[in-house]
């Protein structure tokens, strides 16, 4: 962050349209969202500050700290947020995933659309194709591919929005390259109340 970023000030602003005003005279120019507004702090760094109510939602359910205890090997990490209005998110800075096909060499050359209509199938294989079964029997045997079903079905995730690549990113954790979801803070209630 700059020198002169002053977090008591930002804290003092009750104003959304304030806050961003502020973040963005100090912080450059941000990544617009339909909900929210990103800054690149540095390379490993983002600030997430909402600009309406979808986004304080979506802050809240980032900040869940149970989320990144059971699946933080899924999951951007969230270092600090504001714990009094959930106006801002600072997190792990990721490196998009741009094309359906990059997320082919984290999941074992499927896709997320392959993960999403395998759970709108209720993973089940009716008169599939060999290929069809494979890829099925494939999706119960993968760690990380059960941990992330595992995750949007505990906590009700937008299956459009968490199963879509522009939600991912990569990061380098131990010397390897993860792929992680970088926005994940719209579940399905979310969702129904603030964009349907």
């Amino acid at each position: 962050y700059p020198s002169d970023f002053d977090w008591n000030y930002l804290a003092s602003l009750n104003n959304l349209k304030d806050i961003v005003k502020y973040c963005t005279s100090k912080l450059g120019r941000p990544k617009k969202g339909s909900s929210r507004i990103v800054y690149l702090i540095d390379d490993k760094t983002v600030l997430k500050v909402a600009y309406n109510q979808a986004g304080l939602s979506q802050n809240y359910n980032e900040r869940d700290g149970s989320k990144q205890q059971w699946y933080g090997q899924l999951l951007a990490n969230v270092f600090r947020y504001d714990e009094d209005r959930l106006v801002w998110v600072e997190m792990e800075r990721v490196k998009p995933i741009t094309t359906e096909n990059q997320m082919r060499k984290f999941l074992g050359g499927y896709t997320l659309t392959d993960i999403k209509e395998y759970i709108d199938n209720y993973m089940t294989c009716k008169n599939c194709s060999d290929e069809e079964k494979q890829m099925y029997k494939f999706f119960t045997e993968d760690e990380f591919i059960l941990e992330l079903i595992d995750f949007v079905m505990t906590y009700q995730m937008s299956l459009d929005d968490a199963l879509h690549y522009r939600h991912w990113g990569v990061v380098v954790r131990d010397g390897k390259e993860c792929a992680v979801l970088m926005d994940y803070g719209l579940n399905a209630q979310d969702y129904n109340y603030h964009y349907d």
